[in-house]
């Protein structure tokens, strides 16, 4: 092997070497999000994000769109604070089938995960008149975290979390009968979002469901 062949073999290890740490602390960047949840660490989730990176947002669901790191400072201070005052509540929230696509220079990714949990949270359970809504309830959350991160000062943080929801269903219903029991409110006063919800398109027993979006293609 000559020189120039050995300095080529070198650097491509080196490549392959940096993307497995990069997609190694990308996991465990989104596990640690996931771990804050059931903790309610909530107030913490925006030390995850860029925090000189000026496009940085979050959506939740059916929450709308908060971009900007005040306004998801102000989003978490009010989930922590909610979750706080919900006596019952259970958010555990299971990760599976990373697929993770890191730029070329190794300065940005896009990332997805099926995301599936049992949750004890107030929602509205089927048959409900306005006597019975928004009870603690057990039900089972299924849907995708479809995220974007950068890298900031040599550490991968969030730009984009996107949590798509296909299921919230009642434990004793399932999601034939009803799939969707929940919604994400909070106080439009002191918490309004940005802007409206991109993605909400969840699970319909009477449909031909396509369960967008779909993975996250190779970066330049």
């Amino acid at each position: 092997m000559t020189k120039k062949e050995l300095e080529a073999r070198v650097a491509e290890m080196e490549t392959k070497i940096r993307h497995a740490e990069d997609v190694l602390e990308i996991m465990n960047l989104q596990s640690l999000y996931n771990y804050y949840l059931e903790l309610n660490y909530c107030e913490r989730v925006p030390d995850l994000f860029a925090q000189k990176y000026p496009d940085v947002r979050c959506e939740i669901c059916d929450g709308g769109v908060y971009e900007g790191l005040e306004s998801i400072k102000r989003l978490w201070k009010m989930m922590g604070e909610g979750q706080t005052r919900t006596r019952g509540f259970l958010g555990t929230i299971m990760i599976s089938t990373p697929h993770i696509q890191v730029s070329k220079d190794g300065k940005k990714a896009k990332a997805m995960w099926h995301a599936f949990g049992p949750n004890s949270v107030p929602a509205t359970v089927f048959p409900a008149d306005h006597n019975h809504q928004d009870q603690l309830t057990a039900i089972w959350f299924l849907g995708k975290y479809n995220n974007e991160y950068v890298k900031e000062d040599g550490k991968w943080k969030f730009c984009s979390l996107q949590v798509v929801v296909f299921l919230r269903t009642p434990h004793e219903h399932g999601w034939l009968k009803q799939p969707e029991a929940r919604q994400f409110a909070l106080p439009t006063a002191v918490c309004k979002p940005d802007r409206p919800s991109t993605i909400y398109k969840p699970y319909h027993p009477h449909g031909f469901n396509v369960l967008l979006p779909e993975p996250p293609k190779p970066m330049d």
